[in-house]
């Protein structure tokens, strides 16, 4: 089964200390198939999270933060080498400097049983306590308490069992065998925990679960178990106890009802006490995977997984849909009397695969939700979601698109950026097809000494925008004492170390006072292309992968513009490549890989516009069925595609080049007939295709550096030439023996570009030549070109898709006409809202002089309640007002409006309360005011 997102190849994220600033488009995304890799605890000053089996082989990923929002993360490894992926976590502690992680693995991939994992200040390999046995999975608990670990187990053979540990040593004090309860067939799926324990010492506990419809109990009385006892209640499972109360809460079988019976030592529990009954909603019935928890007190919290229900006893909170999205808690807690949810997320209608991060999302009090980074985030971009994360940077839309007419979810399972250098005849440059690791976070290091702490740095994206400039120069001339630096510009990687082999100066800034050094507290900022960025930093270093490393570092940007036009629902990438290795390359081949999973991914098509310089998949067949768990498009179906913008410059020879077929011309290139000299740069120079399942080795993925060569330079897999008709490869059926650069082109190269100026007689695409549909996968190359040490080149180029229309191949109308429309706006470096493709520039944003800040615009009330007034100290022209939320997302935009006495007035009584940042703008001047809604 396939995943249906987009991934392009560019980054790893995590987060360094760092208050937290809630900036522009800050969500999570998670795999739910691993929620068991995700578990939280509260702590004296707020909450602590830990995640297993991360990205960059670090192993383990740490979270703290607090509801004043400063948080903290780390990365470690496991005290012991190997994580299985089915290892699942039971319980999080920390006391004192420790943190202690208790496991369970019940699959068989490393050897089964618990585990305690033993750290200290989350980083350092302290200890490991492993019993190896056969367990049932969600039947185990742990606590701790009283100075001591305690672990409930259940084994497949319905032995109970009670372990004290002792944290200081991690060797057990007591192995209490509690006997052998029959348990009802249990459900892999869910991940709730059907045992739990009121304890009165540590000596001295009642055990609860449920067995076939009867409660069960048993007592331990001084570290003795008493024989098991039973009620035939008629219960489903056994939600948790409530120690202030001495409560157990559990779920009636086949009722929608929350029974709490009173509990004590004294009392059989054939006399247990029924004290209270709650009708509770669970959506998916009694089998519905709830949490409760409780504070020790009166407060408690339940929460369905499935039906994204939850209620608190004794508040009114009522119901809660997070973000309109799944949210998988895989426990709950309180913190200073708040109720907090501990778990991951997901966006709805994607299906994640096992090669996905899990990550986590912390949920304080409903209106304080709390939320962080880590190795993944996903970030809202114009018509876009852009999720990041294990080495990609993995785009779908937000279902509810501002566009409407297409949905660019379900079209692309994994794009990646890849490279491949040849010097001296070698082959170098590890590359992977998907979520790929073989480039690490932060600039070019030396090899022995990059370390976690680089990671740290760096394991992340970086995001700015041009609002957050013009509210960060505001907030610094004017010395206002409440803004908090975002973290994007705080944190900007404008500098490495040089010490350990980085470059001094990484990304451009704007440097104010001219001295080269990156000072954002005095009002620098980053330099940046488009509306909205995203930039990361990776490298490989020429050390690793047996020493066929590349020595290349990657700075990459994705960005979009906030233009009224068709350019908003486009995606651009910038990846601007450093040589920092010693290897010169003889030719450095680089270009776009694409799996093309058009909803039911078995039924697909591929194409290539060769004027256009364009590589793009569509529907094989008028009618898109559903494919497993892929949800098809049915009859309306849309094109995907990866538009080539510009790549490596063409050799020189002092002229300003036609397009054409000759060696020194295009017809897709950048440059050519521009009226400059030697500006030329290369497009889309090769396309090539492979199937995603029995194709002949020859005609397969690459797996070594020679193999992305090839096809990088279009030739097949083992250097067989790619030919024009048929598959492409020789020999096919409908194949001719003239060499193409392209495959599946139509009549999109009507000077024969692809075939060296020979008209083959005929279109070639793939319906005409009845291929099957099928899963495509797809290479478009940039070419080569050499790439000494020390050098750079750069590489740009979008993702856009076409509108959903029934019919065949009618959606690739819309798609070559956006397309043209953004290669034109590209070539003439000019959008329809104003800006350049170039980088931020100065003028920009600090178009308003200082002195002219405090008098022009005044806001007022500030906070308001349903009204705000904007008075003018001049009169004004061309007026425009924006206002963004905290996250940036734009909630009014309004540019016609009359002046009366120099004040105007706007309604926000719909606006939630929080925080929003007002733009005002006009011929002469533009200042961005905070604005708080009470």
């Amino acid at each position: 089964m396939k995943a249906i997102i987009f991934i392009s190849t560019f980054l790893i994220s995590s987060i360094s200390f760092s208050q937290f600033s809630e900036a522009f488009f800050d969500r999570l995304n998670t795999n739910p198939l691993n929620l068991g890799h995700f578990y939280g605890c509260t702590i004296p000053s707020g909450a602590l999270g830990v995640n297993f089996a991360d990205s960059v082989n670090t192993e383990v990923q740490w979270a703290k933060l607090d509801f004043q929002g400063n948080y903290q993360t780390f990365s470690s490894h496991l005290p012991n080498d190997l994580i299985s992926p089915t290892e699942r976590i039971i319980e999080l502690y920390e006391s004192g400097i420790n943190q202690y992680v208790v496991t369970q693995d019940v699959d068989g991939t490393s050897p089964e049983g618990i585990r305690i994992h033993k750290f200290e200040n989350y980083t350092e390999k302290v200890g490991l306590y492993f019993l190896p046995m056969q367990l049932r999975q969600v039947y185990n608990q742990s606590y701790f308490k009283f100075g001591k670990i305690f672990i409930f187990i259940v084994d497949e053979s319905n032995n109970i069992s009670c372990l004290k540990i002792n944290p200081a040593t991690l060797l057990v004090e007591q192995n209490i065998n509690m006997g052998n309860v029959i348990i009802p067939t249990q459900n892999l799926n869910k991940n709730y925990k059907k045992i739990h324990v009121l304890f009165e010492d540590e000596n001295n506990m009642q055990f609860f679960t449920n067995s076939v419809g009867d409660l069960v109990r048993i007592k331990i009385a001084n570290n003795i178990p008493d024989a098991i006892e039973t009620n035939t209640l008629n219960i489903q499972k056994v939600f948790g106890v409530n120690e202030s109360t001495n409560q157990i809460i559990c779920l009636k079988s086949g009722l929608f009802e929350v029974k709490k019976y009173n509990l004590d030592f004294i009392n059989s529990l054939s006399n247990v006490v029924l004290v209270d009954s709650l009708n509770v909603t669970i959506p998916n019935g009694p089998a519905s995977d709830w949490i409760y928890a409780n504070d020790n007190g009166l407060n408690e919290l339940f929460y369905d997984k499935n039906g994204v229900d939850l209620f608190v006893i004794n508040q009114s909170l009522g119901n809660i849909d997070l973000f309109n999205d799944n949210v998988f808690p895989t426990n709950a807690s309180f913190i200073n009397g708040k109720p907090i949810l501990f778990g991951s997320k997901i966006f709805r209608n994607i299906i994640p695969t096992e090669d996905l991060p899990s990550l986590m999302i912390t949920c304080g009090n409903i209106n304080e939700l709390n939320k962080f980074k880590e190795y993944g985030s996903v970030y809202d971009f114009g018509s876009y979601n852009t999720r990041v994360g294990l080495g990609s940077n993995i785009v779908s839309p937000i279902n509810n698109s501002a566009s409407g007419d297409y949905i660019f979810s379900r079209m692309i399972y994994n794009t990646s950026q890849i490279f491949s250098g040849k010097s001296n005849g070698e082959f170098y440059g590890a590359s992977g097809l998907y979520y790929s690791d073989s480039y690490k976070p932060g600039p070019y290091t030396n090899f022995t000494q990059y370390s976690q702490d680089i990671i740290h740095q760096y394991n992340e994206n970086f995001y700015v925008d041009i609002a957050m400039m013009d509210y960060h120069v505001y907030a610094i001339a004017n010395n206002i004492a409440t803004y908090n630096i975002p973290k994007g510009i705080k944190n900007w990687p404008a500098h490495g170390d040089e010490s350990k082999g980085q470059a001094q100066n990484l990304a451009a800034f704007i440097d104010v006072n001219q001295n080269g050094i990156y000072e954002p507290l005095l009002g620098e900022y980053p330099s940046f292309p488009g509306t909205h960025c995203l930039l990361n930093i990776t490298h490989q270093n020429e050390a690793t992968f047996e020493n066929l490393g590349s020595g290349l570092e990657l700075h990459s940007y994705m960005y979009n513009f906030d233009c009224e036009d068709s350019l908003n629902e486009v995606v651009f990438l910038k990846t601007e490549v450093f040589n920092r290795g010693s290897r010169n390359y003889d030719s450095l081949a680089s270009g776009i890989y694409t799996d093309f999973d058009l909803g039911g991914f078995n039924d697909d098509y591929i194409g290539t516009n060769i004027e256009k310089g364009l590589v793009y998949g569509y529907n094989g067949d008028s009618f898109d069925e559903t494919d497993a768990n892929s949800l098809g498009f049915l009859d309306s179906l849309p094109t995907i595609a990866n538009l080539f913008l510009k790549g490596s410059k063409f050799s020189p020879n002092n002229t300003d080049d036609l397009v054409g077929v000759s060696s020194s011309q295009s017809v897709n290139g950048f440059g050519f007939n521009d009226g400059i000299i030697d500006n030329e740069y290369k497009t889309l120079e090769f396309s090539n295709s492979f199937n995603g399942s029995g194709a002949l080795a020859s005609q397969g993925a690459p797996t070594i550096s020679e193999q992305f060569y090839n096809y990088l330079n279009g030739y097949w897999r083992f250097g067989d030439t790619v030919v024009f008709g048929g598959t492409g490869f020789p020999g096919s059926t409908n194949s001719t023996t003239i060499q193409s650069k392209y495959v599946f082109a139509d009549a999109s190269d009507p000077l024969h570009y692809g075939t060296n100026g020979i008209d083959p007689g005929f279109a070639w695409l793939e319906a005409s030549n009845n291929n099957p549909a099928g899963d495509r996968r797809m290479i478009g190359s940039f070419g080569s070109t050499a790439l000494n040490s020390g050098e750079s080149v750069t590489y740009h180029s979008a993702i856009l898709a076409g509108k959903r229309v029934p019919g065949m191949g009618q959606s690739q109308i819309d798609l070559f006409a956006k397309a043209g429309h953004v290669k034109n706006a590209f070539n003439n470096n000019l959008t329809s809202c104003g800006q350049t493709f170039d980088n931020l520039t100065q003028d920009q944003v600090n178009s308003v002089p200082k002195k002219m800040k405090n008098n022009l615009v005044k806001i007022y009330p500030n906070p308001s309640n349903d009204k705000f007034f904007i008075a003018f100290s001049d009169e004004q022209s061309n007026l425009e007002v924006v206002i963004y939320d905290i996250n940036g997302k734009q909630m009014l935009n309004q540019s016609s409006f009359s002046l009366e006495d120099k004040t105007t007035s706007f309604d926000i009584s719909s606006f939630e309360k929080g925080i929003y940042f007002v733009k005002i703008a006009s011929d002469t001047f533009s200042e961005t005011v905070k604005l708080v809604k009470n």
